[in-house]
């Protein structure tokens, strides 16, 4: 057999991990036979986990791992042995301890599951923020940008949120902003609607400033693993030319849950045509599980084009890519970093 292999339990709360720490000692020193061994208590937690918790207790924890070590980062000690001083009656029970508390932590990590699920459908998990700075290039000036952004709910179907931007083209200032009122369930799509404001210094005349201002409405509709975005509205400019209807809509493309692909295009009052595509990616570090790397660039007539990278951070409930995005705040729509693509046309 194994032996008594198992020396303690630990279970990190922000990665949903559960860690399974080994006795080197213990296993067989048949390398043939270790690997058996392991593959067997592998199976053995799987097992314990389906038992005791059904399919929702694979949906709560997000991963296991067996080691020989406890890991580097922060975790919460699940079972007897690793809470109680070891004696002569832990010692004769520490195999049916482990099973025991796998069983009760993970029985309670199932109804917790099954409450999320049940509060699924709010339209937003809790309150929630993002902050993300890039730099890129936009009609080959440099430009640096700044955007933040919180969404809460309103009840369980409303949300509201709000974006903000400042930064600076060639030196010179833009900053803007955004409020979205929207309904959502998680499982379908998003409807709204939608109002924004950019203010830019960025022209052909020294001290020359463009404004526009849009309102919109703007909805999402969700698959498996694409959403589908689209916003249409009216844009307010003080430049000749610069009023009229605009649309937009997007494809994001999940590869995994934690990797997006967004495509889309866009047409306005002086764009007869732009397109837009960028990536999203949350390498999922355990010390900054917010994290997320992205690229964004756009193209459009008469040689139009910008190309942005940088980083951002989430602060909310959801530990997935997709899930902040979908149950959360959202990524698409009406963000002043878009209205960008307008500025550098209207104020010239």
């Amino acid at each position: 057999g194994c032996g008594e292999t198992v020396k303690r339990l630990l279970w990190r709360p922000e990665s949903r991990t559960l860690f399974v720490v080994l006795d080197l000692a213990q296993l067989p020193r048949d390398s043939q036979e270790r690997l058996a061994c392991l593959a067997q208590i592998e199976k053995t937690v799987e097992a314990q986990l389906n038992r005791c918790c059904g399919p929702e207790g694979r949906k709560f924890v997000k991963s296991i791992r067996i080691g020989f070590s406890d890991p580097a980062r922060s975790t919460v000690s699940i079972d007897t042995a690793s809470v109680v001083r070891q004696g002569s009656a832990i010692d004769r029970f520490r195999r049916k301890a482990w099973i025991s508390s796998l069983a009760a932590t993970l029985g309670m990590g199932a109804v917790a599951a099954k409450a999320q699920e049940a509060g699924g459908q709010r339209a937003v998990s809790g309150l929630n923020s993002e902050l993300g700075v890039m730099g890129g290039v936009h009609d080959d000036d440099g430009v640096f940008v700044g955007e933040g952004a919180v969404t809460m709910p309103l009840g369980d179907s409303l949300g509201v949120r709000w974006d903000g931007a400042v930064g600076s083209i060639d030196g010179e200032f833009l900053g803007g902003g955004a409020a979205h009122l929207f309904w959502r369930n998680p499982e379908v799509g998003l409807l709204g609607i939608a109002g924004g404001y950019l203010w830019s210094e960025v022209g052909d005349l020294p001290g020359e400033v463009g404004k526009i201002g849009v309102v919109a409405g703007e909805g999402e509709y969700y698959l498996e693993n694409v959403t589908i975005s689209g916003l249409a509205g009216y844009q307010f400019s003080e430049n000749s030319g610069g009023d009229g209807f605009l649309g937009r809509t997007n494809l994001e493309w999940y590869l995994s849950d934690d990797l997006m692909l967004n495509t889309g295009v866009e047409a306005n009052p002086v764009r007869d045509w732009l397109g837009r595509a960028g990536m999203e990616y949350r390498p999922g570090f355990d010390a900054l599980p917010g994290l997320s790397v992205f690229t964004e660039g756009a193209f459009g007539d008469d040689g139009y084009h910008r190309a942005f990278g940088g980083i951002r951070f989430y602060f909310g409930e959801s530990t997935t890519l997709k899930e902040k995005h979908r149950r959360d705040t959202f990524r698409f729509q009406l963000l002043p970093t878009q209205m960008v693509d307008s500025i550098s046309a209207y104020g010239d």
